[in-house]
């Protein structure tokens, strides 16, 4: 969020002195202007309903939902692609923040750890939770016409069984953390102990959930089938159709008090059910 700040608050000051200002604008963020300039105001990443924040840059100081209206064509307009490490929770329109709920985690970990034929139950439980092919397969689904969804996304059920696993022994710990890969702010780690640790468990996670990120972003300039690229029309629709839920969605700010500069521990902010 600070670099959205930094970027928001530079794009306003012109050192020249002409009125050339440009205003960037981030519609599934209600409050930002607030945000940056408060300091007790964030968003919880662990309620969080967009896989890729949409906004734009434009030379239009009053197109705060991006929407790039006609007399305006020919002033400065790019669209921006957000990729936040977050996630969703059990109250969302996502799919994912079913499986991660609380409820799930739990019930699937028990029989993991606690039934004597653990082993098969919990792989019966992981395929039955798990949206995904196994890891290798080729991520392809079927084609959701995102005009007749009010959820956009065409792949944000497809989380993978590695991902899902690894929020399973980490996020109902007692400190939010299994000890191998001490990660109790996953997908929140610093940059140091993300590159210190690279148990596994915490490598494959992030890769995984990369790969959720990246076919988000991949549908708006291609097909599902090779990924090959749409025309503008297309591109076009697909933007602004994702952009209407987010408005309609938009994050809400809230007063936080952080831990070290997170949000807390994983396992804290899993909202109970």
């Amino acid at each position: 969020m600070g670099d959205l700040c930094r970027l928001k608050k530079g794009l306003g000051n012109d050192s020249t002195g002409h009125d050339d200002s440009l205003y960037l604008f981030v519609p599934g963020l209600e409050g930002l202007n607030s945000v940056c300039s408060e300091e007790d105001l964030g968003y919880d990443i662990f309620n969080w309903e967009h896989p890729i924040l949409l906004g734009c840059v434009t030379s239009n100081a009053n197109d705060t939902n991006c929407s790039h209206v006609d007399d305006h064509e020919k002033g400065h307009f790019q669209r921006v692609f957000i990729i936040k490490p977050a996630l969703p929770n059990h109250n969302s329109q996502q799919k994912i923040g079913h499986a991660l709920s609380k409820k799930t985690l739990k019930q699937t970990r028990e029989l993991c750890t606690k039934n004597p034929l653990g082993d098969e139950l919990c792989a019966k439980q992981l395929r039955e939770v798990c949206f995904q092919r196994p890891a290798g397969d080729p991520y392809t689904a079927p084609m959701l016409e995102a005009a007749d969804k009010d959820n956009p996304w065409p792949y944000e059920s497809l989380i993978s069984c590695e991902l899902f696993g690894f929020m399973i022994f980490n996020a109902l710990t007692n400190d939010g953390t299994k000890k191998l890969d001490a990660c109790p702010y996953f997908p929140q780690s610093s940059t140091v102990d993300t590159t210190t640790n690279s148990s596994p468990t915490l490598y494959g996670a992030y890769r995984e959930l990369g790969r959720y990120y990246a076919r988000q972003l991949g549908w708006f300039f291609g097909q599902p089938d090779g990924m090959q690229r749409v025309d503008n029309y297309t591109m076009d629709k697909r933007y602004h159709t994702a952009l209407a839920y987010q408005v309609k969605h938009a994050i809400k700010p809230n007063r936080v008090q952080k831990s070290g500069g997170k949000a807390g521990k994983f396992g804290d902010c899993l909202l109970p059910e």
